[in-house]
C-alpha cells in the first residue's frame, strides 16, 4: 500500500497529535518490542521532558518536527540514554524510538550521556510515517 503525501502528512498529525502537553521520557537498557509493553527494573527513567500544548508543528510530506521542548531541568538519574518513550498527558504510550547524537536516530540529543542533576537538551525530533 503506498500512500499519498496528504494521506501520509494526516497519518503523522493524528499520532502526533496525541503527544500535545505529553511527555518524553528518556530511557537506558534494551528498549521493549513494542511501546505496548511496560517499563521493567532493567529500564532506568533517566529524565522526562514536557512537550508544549501542541507538541508538533503540522507534517509535510509525512514528517512533522516537533516544537523545541523545555530542557530537562534535573535529570532523575545517571546513565546512557539508549531509547524514548513518548507519552500522552496522562501517561498512555504512544510510541518509542531510538536515542543518539546524530540524525540516523529518532531522537537526536545533545549528549546521550546523562547526569543525574543536569539539564537535558534535546536537538532534534522528528515522526514520520511511511509512504
Amino acid at each position: 500500500m503506498l500512500l499519498s503525501d496528504s494521506a501520509a502528512s494526516a497519518a503523522v498529525d493524528a499520532v502526533v497529535g496525541r503527544l500535545n502537553s505529553g511527555k518524553l521520557r528518556l530511557y537506558a537498557g534494551d528498549q521493549p518490542v513494542h511501546a505496548d509493553t511496560s517499563t521493567s527494573q532493567e529500564h532506568v527513567l533517566l529524565a522526562e521532558l514536557t512537550f508544549g500544548i501542541v507538541a508538533f508543528a503540522a507534517a509535510v510530506q509525512g514528517v512533522a518536527k516537533a516544537h523545541p521542548l523545555s530542557p530537562e531541568k534535573a535529570a532523575m538519574a545517571t546513565g546512557t540514554a539508549t531509547w524514548f518513550r513518548a507519552t500522552t498527558e496522562v501517561g498512555e504510550p504512544v510510541f518509542d524510538g531510538s536515542v543518539g547524537t546524530t540524525r540516523d536516530k529518532d531522537l537526536v540529543l545533545k549528549r546521550v550521556d546523562i547526569d543525574a542533576g543536569c539539564p537535558v537538551h534535546v536537538t532534534e525530533f522528528r515522526y514520520s510515517q511511511g509512504r
